[in-house]
């Protein structure tokens, strides 16, 4: 992925690289989405890698789905996680929340992430990662922000009307972030 433009140099100059972090999220991103999916009860209609036609799209894609590359899909999630606010997130919290929140922009999308993290800390949930969601996040520590973000995103889940077709799954991904957990804590 070094090949691409990084933007999380270019949104935090004054901080590291962080392209290595960068890779290792956008594994896990696919890792969790797999290749090709056209499910017909999923309203994001055809995905692959995750990226939904409607996001591939915008960013350009014209093909089929099934031909969108991994390094299209890689280049777009460098967008999407940079758009997102990843860098601050990391530098902020440490990787195991930045993952977190990572897997949460991809799977929710942008702003309903911010929303489940703005319960996860008691902030009132209007989907801006402001000063007053900071000033609550800054109560807990990077194992509690983790943990209350995967219990807000489990009882997300669980309300979707879809549940009883892609709860399965969900609480799969939410259950491989769990076993992940405590390593990323560690390495923070």
């Amino acid at each position: 992925m070094s090949q691409y433009p990084n933007p999380f140099c270019s949104k935090s100059p004054d901080k590291y690289d962080h392209s290595d972090v960068l890779e290792r999220i956008i594994d896990r991103i696919i890792d969790h989405e797999g290749g090709y999916v056209h499910h017909p009860k999923d309203p994001g209609g055809a995905t692959k890698y995750g990226i939904t036609r409607a996001t591939a799209r915008r960013f350009g894609y014209r093909g089929d789905m099934r031909d969108l590359t991994r390094d299209e899909a890689e280049i777009m999630y460098v967008e999407i996680l940079a758009d997102a606010g990843i860098v601050k997130i990391l530098e902020s919290y440490g990787f195991a929340v930045a993952w977190q929140y990572a897997d949460a922009v991809v799977n929710h999308g942008h702003a309903r992430a911010v929303k489940i993290f703005q319960h996860a800390v008691g902030a009132k949930p209007d989907g801006v990662f402001g000063n007053k969601t900071r000033t609550a996040a800054a109560n807990y520590t990077a194992t509690a922000l983790t943990v209350r973000y995967l219990a807000m995103r489990q009882k997300f889940y669980i309300k979707l009307k879809a549940f009883s077709t892609f709860g399965r799954g969900w609480c799969s991904r939410v259950s491989k972030n769990l076993i992940y957990a405590p390593t990323d804590l560690q390495e923070d």
